[in-house]
């Protein structure tokens, strides 16, 4: 049984507000761009112009700073927007489709489906991307366009897909809080 699906069938309204908002992602991008050729332009006549070596390696290792800066927010809005991505979770596998990191061609895709029995244990990369380990060893790591898809396999299927579900502690209005306790107040760490 299908419990939820990437993309979502949109309506008229949400279609219309959705591309208004690709078009403005693509002016910032267009700028971004644009940026990248003034400072370019910019940094290569200093280096051109400027007779100090500290300052000529200072202002080249600013542009390629601000270049791969810029490039990785353009390559990264580029596989959010990809419309070849979808994921589909079921009540007993996950069917995905995602864009390689790197995806220069937009047939380059990573197709991957994961069904429940095979997980042994599920964490998160230091990138937010879920992984798998599997029962044969192997580890799968998905990246989601859609954040929504992932909360919802954190929140609703975490038993299915092994993830650590974190118990947290309520405070009832019945208990009692010590305000010197070192735990309760950051100021008082200092005494240790």
């Amino acid at each position: 049984m299908l419990l939820y699906i990437f993309p979502k069938k949109l309506s008229a309204s949400e279609q219309i507000e959705q591309a208004g908002e690709r078009i403005n992602v693509n002016k910032k991008i267009r700028k971004l761009r644009i940026q990248n050729i003034i400072l370019l332009a910019v940094i290569c006549i200093l280096l051109w112009r400027v007779p100090l070596i500290w300052l000529k390696l200072l202002t080249a290792f600013i542009l390629v700073i601000c270049l791969a800066f810029n490039s990785l927010i353009i390559m990264s809005v580029k596989r959010q927007e990809d419309s070849g991505a979808y994921t589909k979770i079921y009540d007993d596998h996950i069917e995905h489709k995602q864009a390689r990191l790197f995806n220069l061609k937009k047939t380059s895709y990573k197709e991957v489906t994961v069904f429940y029995k095979d997980i042994q244990s599920t964490s998160q990369d230091a990138f937010g991307n879920l992984q798998f380990k599997l029962k044969s060893g192997e580890i799968v790591s998905l990246y989601f366009c859609d954040t929504d898809a992932k909360l919802y396999l954190i929140n609703n299927l975490y038993n299915e897909i092994k993830y650590p579900k974190k118990e947290y502690r309520d405070l009832s209005a019945d208990e009692i809080i010590d305000k010197d306790d070192p735990d309760y107040n950051w100021k008082n760490w200092k005494d240790f």
